[in-house]
């Protein structure tokens, strides 16, 4: 081999190696353009992702609101609201709450008088009472015979069975009333816890004469009167110049929105 040819070869092999060089510095260049794409495009993306982000933070924060701004607005109405009703309460509600307070006031200072009774009204009751109670002490009244229960009773008097005897003196006299006119009533009997009256029995008023009322006192559920009888302590039978009087106590009450004799003295001594 001469040396042109030596040298000609050794130019070809430079030029070979030169492009080798050539082309791995472009593959580095075209990996590194690749890469810095890539990085880009990632960048781009997550930029893209944080606007998305924000976006949807505004939308969230434009739809719900600041809440120390709704929290200071419903403080704000809520001071209103109490303001308004306590200006009502000092305007109306209190004005009224006073009124009331007077008026009760001037009730307890001023107690409702009762409605009493009058003396006149007291006395027509009581001599009504009076002349049933003394009838029914005297009489017969309105007492109801069985006489096919007739019993002999008080040497050997007739005496009839009273069919409504409770009746009749539940009607006129109280509880210690009743008990007072069963001890004391000259026309009745009681036997075996029945009441009789006595079919012979005669009234002999003797000197007795007539009896008048006196209120003494009135008050809401009593009235008591005195009751003075006159009695002729002469022999005359048509008109009585001598008279005596005894006064004794004779007392009404009120039970069940009713007037009944409580205290009675029968004026027949005999």
């Amino acid at each position: 081999m001469d040396e042109e040819e030596f040298f000609e070869e050794e130019e070809i092999e430079e030029a070979i190696l030169n492009e080798k060089e050539k082309n791995n510095k472009n593959k580095k260049s075209k990996t590194k353009k690749v890469t810095k794409n890539k990085t880009k495009i990632k960048k781009e993306k997550t930029k893209k992702d944080k606007n998305k982000k924000n976006k949807q933070k505004e939308i969230v924060y434009r739809d719900k609101g600041h809440p120390f701004l709704t929290f200071f607005l419903v403080i704000i109405i809520m001071i209103l609201l109490g303001a308004v009703g306590y200006l009502v309460y000092e305007n109306y509600y209190k004005e009224k709450e006073e009124t009331v307070k007077e008026e009760t006031n001037i009730n307890k200072e001023k107690p409702k008088e009762k409605e009493e009774m009058n003396a006149a009204d007291a006395l027509l009751l009581g001599t009504d009472l009076y002349n049933s109670s003394y009838e029914i002490y005297n009489g017969r009244s309105n007492f109801s015979l069985n006489s096919e229960e007739s019993i002999t009773c008080d040497d050997e008097k007739l005496c009839s069975l009273i069919s409504n005897f409770d009746s009749v003196v539940n009607n006129i006299f109280t509880e210690s009333g009743k008990k007072e006119f069963e001890r004391n009533a000259k026309t009745i009997r009681k036997i075996d816890g029945k009441f009789y009256y006595i079919d012979s029995f005669e009234l002999n008023p003797n000197s007795y004469i007539e009896t008048n009322l006196e209120v003494t006192k009135i008050r809401d559920d009593q009235i008591t009167f005195k009751a003075i009888s006159d009695y002729c302590i002469s022999n005359e039978t048509i008109s009585c110049q001598n008279k005596e009087s005894e006064t004794k106590r004779f007392v009404i009450v009120k039970e069940n929105n009713k007037w009944f004799v409580d205290e009675f003295v029968n004026p027949i001594k005999e």
